[in-house]
């Protein structure tokens, strides 16, 4: 099994100290990305997620991080992907 972190997308009020200590820990700052949108985090899960990635989601419940879930599960359903055009 692979522990990789391919990406790491981050959210919210302490995001800036979450890619500081991941920059500190020597991870490539191109796999980290910095989100003050909602939106706009899903908009980049939608370009990055392929079938069969695994995707953590950590926050506290101040930051409503349950939306993140509930977008995953939507768009997790074989009807909601894009087709391969």
């Amino acid at each position: 099994m692979n522990s990789a972190v391919d990406h790491a997308l981050v959210f919210g009020q302490y995001a800036e100290h979450v890619v500081a200590g991941a920059k500190s820990t020597g991870a490539s700052l191109n796999r980290i990305s910095l989100f003050h949108d909602l939106s706009m985090l899903q908009t980049m899960l939608d370009c990055l997620l392929t079938p069969g990635d695994v995707v953590v989601v950590k926050g506290s419940r101040s930051m409503h991080m349950e939306r993140v879930v509930d977008w995953l599960i939507e768009h997790s359903r074989p009807e909601s992907h894009r087709s391969a055009a």
